[in-house]
């Protein structure tokens, strides 16, 4: 008996994977197209129902665990897909020192941003992406440095030096503390420290100071005294406190700093002599007054009020060889002009003439 053609035995296996199930109707589109899997070779444009199909993972990616690659045409002709079966290769953890890697993900297609902390600056790529390298996967670029901020050497003064080192590099939050030869005084911040305002390059926190000589005057204040403060010579930041002798008043700061211009800031206090006392009968003597010289003082002796609006009213007594004289305006005349008064606050002079018998 003459047997008929034979198919290679492979052959029936790809058949059978084609083929139509028995009972089976209808026709599938073809397959899906996947961003993370393909199918080998040529795709049909239509396939009947029962074929099954086995998608291979895409570069980049691998067949997760437990899925499977295969999709079968449905008797409503519709492929079975099951989701993301193949997920992407992993790239390997990155690590920055002095800095970090903000990643979301490690697998194919994931991005990385770098960044340095403070006081360190980035060199080389500030981003990387993992993308498909020979069978596998692996970032598209070194991890960059971060690298500490340089300054340049602090600058040298004349007549002084710093506690720098001779060839030390200076970097982000370096210091240097400035000192001056003996009998010169430092002027300005005797520290600086190195830092930043662009996170790129360095810069010093101010300019180095300045030794010169600097001397102030022997402070003296008449009718006062010293509290603090003593010594022969005064150079700058020297400070001084006074205080008044008894009875008197200090008028101006107490505290005075000698500073590099060779002067007192602020400028001395004075002490100011006792003022007159008064009473509604006239003014009263103060101690200490009766030397001799005539003066011409203006006190307050009261305050009236008429219509709404207040006349303060003052006078003025003399002082002499003979002791305080009563002004020639009695405070019943004050009174009076403080009627008259008829707009805001205003004050009121009346003067006594003093001469130079009295």
């Amino acid at each position: 008996m003459v047997s008929g053609p034979r198919c290679p035995p492979g052959l029936w296996g790809l058949l059978a994977l084609l083929l139509p199930l028995p009972g089976a109707r209808g026709t599938c589109d073809s397959p899906p197209r996947l961003h993370f899997a393909e199918l080998p070779g040529v795709v049909n444009n239509s396939y009947p129902v029962g074929t099954k199909l086995k998608y291979s993972c895409r570069p980049g990616y691998i067949l997760s665990s437990g899925k499977s690659p295969f999709v079968t045409c449905l008797e409503n002709s519709k492929w079975s897909v099951e989701a993301e079966f193949c997920e992407g290769r992993r790239c390997k953890p990155l690590e920055l020192e002095n800095g970090r890697a903000d990643i979301t993900d490690l697998r194919f297609g994931a991005r990385a941003n770098f960044s340095c902390d403070e006081g360190y600056r980035l060199i080389g790529q500030t981003s990387a992406q993992c993308v498909i390298v020979g069978n596998g996967v692996d970032w598209d670029t070194e991890v960059p440095l971060c690298q500490a901020i340089p300054c340049r050497p602090p600058p040298d003064i004349t007549q002084g030096s710093h506690n720098g080192q001779s060839g030390e590099e200076f970097s982000f939050g370096s210091a240097v503390t400035y000192k001056c030869d003996p009998g010169l005084s430092l002027i300005g911040e005797a520290s600086i420290h190195c830092t930043t305002k662009d996170h790129f390059n360095g810069e010093w926190s101010g300019p180095a100071p300045e030794c010169k000589v600097v001397k102030c005057p022997e402070p003296e204040v008449k009718n006062g005294r010293k509290q603090s403060g003593f010594g022969p010579d005064y150079s700058y930041g020297n400070a001084v406190i006074f205080a008044c002798d008894s009875g008197y008043t200090l008028h101006g700061s107490s505290s005075v700093r000698c500073e590099a211009n060779n002067s007192w800031i602020p400028s001395l206090p004075t002490c100011l002599e006792p003022t007159l006392n008064t009473t509604p009968n006239g003014p009263k003597e103060s101690p200490g007054l009766n030397t001799g010289t005539v003066i011409a003082i203006g006190v307050v002796i009261g305050l009236f009020v008429a219509g709404g609006f207040v006349a303060i009213v003052t006078y003025k007594a003399c002082f002499g060889k003979k002791g305080p004289y009563e002004a020639n305006q009695r405070f019943s005349d004050l009174q009076e002009r403080g009627k008259k008064t008829n707009s805001g606050l205003e004050r009121k002079d009346a003067y006594h003439s003093c001469s130079a018998d009295s």
